[in-house]
Formats: structure tokens, C-alpha cells, sequence
């Protein structure tokens, strides 16, 4: 069976949007797990760090992306470089990005504002459009189960909150 464990985000597990810290992702080559890679940073006393095998987009056959995302900058990329090494990844360093916390706290408080500004100028717009509180009703609330079944979705299959699945979100609407 499915086995959630919740932790102290909630059911959902929040991207480097909302969590900030740094992800770096590398070129795979060389024998290695990403449990290797997390047990690497585990050892080092680094938790939450999460490792993520990514699917290339450009049509490349033979290039596997693993991307490494580090929770709250603690660490230098050369210091994520340095334990990701030592697991046996060989590939290159693509790129990386670091999201500071004054960012990430500008998200966390705007997603929120945003997503409820959203669904209080649909719900104004349909009853506009009905003019009635029975049709203008059942339309609100298919829209709140389409969000609603998106969520559990989403924490179903792990798929990260993000600044890019709370546009997604919002395209529902």
C-alpha cells in the first residue's frame, strides 16, 4: 500500500518557491543511487535534501539529469558539489540556482493572496454571468472540487508545490 508521512509542511511537499535554499542539478554519469546521494548528505548532518532523477525535454536519448535541492542556503553549490562527488556522480555540473529567504517569504505570503483574490473574482463573475444562486452555486463548488482533486493529486504522486503548479492551480480556476 501507499505509505504518506506527513511531515511539518503539511501533506504537501513544498519546492524550493516556498521552502528556499539551493538547487543544483547535475549531468548523470557514474555509478551511483540517489539514495546514495541523500545518505551522503544525511551523513553529513545535512537533512531534507532531496534528490530528484529529471526527464530531459531537448530530445537528447542518453542525458540523464539528477537535480540536488538543498533546503534554506546553508551550503555553497561547491559544498553540494563536494558531497555529490563523493558518491560515485561523475557528470558535470548543468547549472544552479539559489533562492534566498526574503524571496521565498515574498511567495509564501503572495501564492495564498493571489490564489484567493482569484476564486473571489470567479465567483463574482458567475453570479454576473447566472444571475441566479443555484447554477452560479454548482459551478463554484465543480471549480473548488477540480482545485480540491488537483490538491490530492498532487500529494499523491509527490508533485512538489511550486510557484509553477500554483499557476496551474489557478489556470483550474
Amino acid at each position: 500500500g501507499y505509505n504518506h508521512q506527513f511531515s511539518s509542511e503539511g501533506a504537501f511537499s513544498q519546492g524550493l518557491d516556498f521552502k528556499g535554499g539551493i538547487e543544483v542539478v547535475y549531468n548523470a554519469e557514474g555509478n551511483f543511487t540517489l539514495n546514495e546521494i541523500e545518505s551522503a548528505f544525511a551523513s553529513e548532518g545535512r537533512t531534507g535534501v532531496e534528490v530528484v532523477r529529471q526527464t530531459s525535454i531537448s530530445g537528447d536519448t542518453g542525458e540523464s539529469l539528477i537535480s540536488v535541492q538543498v533546503p534554506k542556503p546553508l551550503m555553497s553549490v561547491e559544498e553540494v558539489d563536494e558531497i555529490v562527488y563523493s558518491t560515485g556522480l561523475s557528470g558535470e555540473r548543468e547549472n544552479s540556482r539559489e533562492l534566498s529567504p526574503v524571496i521565498q517569504e515574498a511567495f509564501r505570503t503572495q501564492a495564498p493572496i493571489a490564489f484567493v483574490l482569484a476564486f473571489t473574482i470567479m465567483s463574482l463573475m458567475i453570479f454576473i454571468a447566472f444571475r441566479d444562486l443555484t447554477p452560479s452555486l454548482a459551478v463554484i463548488f465543480a471549480a473548488a472540487g477540480d482545485i480540491l482533486i488537483a490538491l490530492a493529486g498532487m500529494s499523491l504522486f509527490r508533485i512538489q508545490l511550486t510557484m509553477g503548479s500554483v499557476a496551474a492551480l489557478l489556470m483550474l480556476i
